[in-house]
Parts: structure tokens; sequence; C-alpha cells
């Protein structure tokens, strides 16, 4: 029944349209209850369908008509407004083809970014590049890398822990071509970066750029707690807890205990 009271509806606009006029809901009315009438005998009872929704049948009409209100044969299909959406907000993709973002932590009006071999400064209203620190692998660690049978792409320096301390220094963690490695940066007065101190990563960042990692600052105590893993093969997964004395030293360090099933069974699926 829908579908013929459908046929019927559109029998009326072919009529209205064929003929030019502008239309008219107190015509439209009386050619549905006359088709309603013609059909009676056929069991058309839901003519309401076409009464009671006028409206989206003049909407209807209303999109095939020009726009003096007769149909004028050809449909403008062109939009009132265009909208770039490239232009709509501010966008960072990076200067190489594989950034590998992360992580990123404020500093003021500025972002800091962990990506692949860099940490990058951006500008919060404009998001455009103010400093880069770049830290590569060195050519020593990614030939040991190659060694083992890692790709040229992981063998690389993929930033996994980006900490501002109270003392206003940078941490700065990351894969380091599976030998995780971690700096610490002082910020000088014209604004660049000074390495302070160099220390093992292990159980800090991963050293598979793909396995998952976490971890939490507290600012009060200056301590540093992660979820990683502690071995090159991804089995020893922990919760370590790091003291940082502004220093970067590794005194009073705690982990979870080693392949206890009863506290971590298998690697960890985290985030903070």
């Amino acid at each position: 029944m829908e579908d013929l009271s459908l046929k019927m509806l559109l029998c009326c606009i072919q009529r209205h349209l064929s003929k030019g006029y502008q239309i008219d809901e107190r015509q439209v009315r009386r050619d549905a209850n006359l088709e309603h009438t013609m059909n009676a005998n056929m069991g058309v009872t839901k003519m309401s369908f076409i009464i009671l929704n006028s409206s989206f049948f003049l909407l209807f009409c209303e999109f095939l008509l020009s726009s003096n209100g007769h149909f004028g044969g050809n449909i403008n299909l062109q939009p009132k407004q265009l909208i770039n959406a490239e232009n709509m907000g501010q966008t960072f993709r990076g200067n190489r083809s594989s950034n590998n973002f992360k992580l990123l932590i404020t500093d003021g009006d500025y972002l800091l970014v962990g990506a692949r071999n860099a940490v990058y400064n951006l500008s919060m209203k404009s998001l455009t590049i103010e400093k880069i620190l770049e830290w590569s692998s060195t050519p020593m660690d990614v030939d040991m890398c190659s060694k083992k049978s890692k790709s040229e792409e992981d063998c690389n320096n993929y930033i996994r822990v980006l900490v501002k301390q109270n003392d206003g220094k940078i941490l700065v963690c990351g894969t380091n071509a599976f030998s995780p490695l971690c700096r610490q940066y002082a910020i000088n007065e014209d604004s660049t970066y000074q390495v302070k101190r160099e220390f093992s990563g292990n159980a800090i960042s991963p050293y598979d750029p793909n396995h998952n990692s976490t971890w939490v600052y507290v600012f009060e105590t200056d301590e540093l707690y992660t979820g990683s893993v502690s071995d090159f093969t991804g089995t020893d997964s922990l919760i370590y807890r790091k003291p940082l004395d502004g220093q970067g030293t590794t005194t009073n360090e705690m982990r979870t205990l080693r392949n206890d099933l009863k506290c971590l069974n298998g690697q960890l699926s985290i985030d903070t």
C-alpha cells in the first residue's frame, strides 16, 4: 500500500511540473483526494501519508524548482558557499617521511613533541617549529641493531619518554636502536638545549618502537614511574620506579618481581 501511495505522490508531482505551474498545496490536496477516490476499490487507505506530509512534499518540490518557484528545466546544483577544510585549523606534519609522533607535553606557550630521532618545540598558537632537538642513534648502535636482524626503520631512536622535571630540566628517553637511552637536558638562556647527563633507559623506554609503554612523573617527589619491558625480547614486563634527584642518578630504584605471574602476566597494554 505504501508503494502505491508513493506512486500517487510522484504522479501529482509530475502533473504539476509538466505544466510549469507554481506549486499550490490546495491543488495538490485536491489531486491527491481525486487519486484516492479513483483507487478506492484497490484498497488505498493510506492517503494520510500524502496529506499529513505536505510539508515534506513542498520541500521536495522546492528542490526541483528554480528560485522564482517555477520549473526551470535546469537545476542549479552549485553550492552557495565553499569551505576549504585544509584552512580550518593549524596542522603540523613534521619534515620527515615517518616522524612516528607518540607523545607531547606543554611548556608554557609551547608544545614539546617526541618523534623519531627528534623532539620538536612547537608554538601552540601557530604549530610552527621553534626549535628541534636532534637525537639520532650512533652508527655503532645502529650497526649492532642491524646485526640483531632488526630492520633499518626500527634501528632509529624513537622518543618514548618526555618529562619536564621540577627543576626545569627536560628528561628525554628513547629506544636508541634497541638499546634504550636517557638524556637530561638543561635549557639555556638562549633557549638552546644542553646535555647534562646520559644514562641507560632500560626499564624506562621499550627496546622495540612497536611495543606499548607508559610513564607517570610525580612532580612533588621528582620520581618517574614507568610501565615497560626490561629486555631485548620484550618478555620481561615490569612496573618501575626511578627517583630523579635533579642529576639523573639511579639510587633507590624499584621494580616488580621478575617472572612473577601473580604480579604481571604477559606484556603490558596500558596508557596514561
